[in-house]
């Protein structure tokens, strides 16, 4: 299954979907009455469609066949979720949530704050509200995502288009999930911070930090030399990235982590940017970054990388999930590989972004608001 956006000729197999999952999905919940009125078969395409195109649309594909859809609008409304009659309990659901809610986390407009000292910004905070119109059918899957009942409400729907027929009433619940988000900036005196930073560094990387020790030094010489960033999410803090110079305007991002109840979220894509502009802040042109493949996980790790280098680079394949795309979505680009520096079939691959004017200049001008 492949979650992809939206094209206006999926229109109208989106809307049979539509229609024969309510017919069949909520008839456990629902009267026949309520379905038809629901879902007549009648769908004004050139509306959905509109709606579609204004709104984050999310379609999962297995092949050729549509199996699910779901669209969010600005505000965090989860406005339609479907899944495919045949396709329900394989996830599609909660991989569509789960992408829309993420698009949101990156669309998110923080807020800074600070602790009252005008040079020093203390922290950025962004708010969210996630909110839908669950039927009795989907109130179960919204719940399990945090989704609380915010009041239980009858919704009129009119069996035919005549504006004379009686309205048929359907059940649903308006339903809500908050969401904070915190991007700050560590120091040595924030000790708690530090070592739950620690904590989430040797979870991602057991293999090169298996000691509390271990993680703080590291830690210790970003903070000494560098930047380092943090983010909570409700409170707790989910991820941190660190960067420091190693040229006059060449920076290395590291390290990077996330903690593995809060990925595939957006937190990277967020701390990658709020790093970056504080390396801008800071002077720095370039930022890059090196990443291993000490598992077989690309097609750099088969063959003799001294030959063909620069062609193999450029067919590079993703055989179980290597971050290199992760960080090709943040901008960055391979610009070259060690062969073989963790053993043999086993490169490091280096990335690279070249910081581009808006950040530099919106770094600059935060500068000069903080003087």
């Amino acid at each position: 299954m492949n979650l992809r956006k939206y094209r206006p000729q999926d229109c109208a197999e989106m809307a049979r979907l539509f229609y024969d999952t309510v017919h069949t999905v909520n008839a456990a919940d629902y009267t026949k009455e309520q379905l038809d009125a629901w879902a007549d078969g009648r769908v004004d395409l050139e509306k959905w469609n509109a709606s579609f195109l204004k709104h984050d649309t999310l379609v999962a594909v297995e092949g050729d066949t549509i199996v699910g859809f779901g669209d969010m609008d600005d505000t965090g409304y989860l406005d339609r979720l479907y899944v495919h009659k045949d396709y329900q309990k394989k996830g599609i659901a909660a991989a569509i949530c789960d992408r829309l809610e993420r698009d949101a986390r990156k669309r998110a407009a923080f807020r800074q704050e600070t602790d009252g000292n005008a040079r020093q910004t203390e922290a950025e905070r962004a708010r969210l509200t996630f909110t839908t119109h669950a039927s009795i059918t989907a109130r179960p899957f919204f719940e399990k995502r945090g989704y609380v009942v915010k009041k239980e409400q009858q919704v009129e729907r009119r069996a035919n288009s005549s504006a004379v027929c009686p309205g048929i009433l359907l059940t649903n619940f308006v339903m809500e999930r908050e969401e904070t988000l915190e991007l700050f900036r560590l120091s040595g005196e924030r000790k708690t911070e530090l070592e739950a930073c620690g904590r989430i560094l040797m979870e991602s990387f057991a293999h090169a930090w298996n000691t509390k020790e271990e993680a703080a030094k590291t830690l210790q010489e970003t903070l000494e030399s560098g930047i380092l960033i943090a983010i909570r999410r409700n409170g707790v803090v989910a991820g941190f990235a660190g960067v420091h110079p190693e040229y006059s305007f060449g920076w290395e991002l590291h390290p990077l982590a996330v903690a593995a109840g809060a990925r595939k979220m957006g937190l990277g894509s967020l701390l990658t940017a709020r790093i970056e502009r504080e390396a801008a802040k800071a002077g720095a042109l370039v930022i890059y970054l090196g990443t291993d493949d000490e598992d077989g996980a690309t097609s750099l790790s088969e063959g003799d990388l001294f030959e063909n280098t620069l062609e193999k680079i450029g067919e590079i394949q993703n055989y179980s999930g290597h971050p290199y795309e992760f960080y090709q979505k943040c901008g960055y680009r391979i610009v070259g590989v060690l062969p073989d520096v963790n053993g043999p079939g086993k490169p490091d691959i280096f990335m690279a972004k070249r910081l581009t004017a808006a950040a530099r200049g919106m770094a600059a001008a935060q500068g000069t608001e903080e003087e």
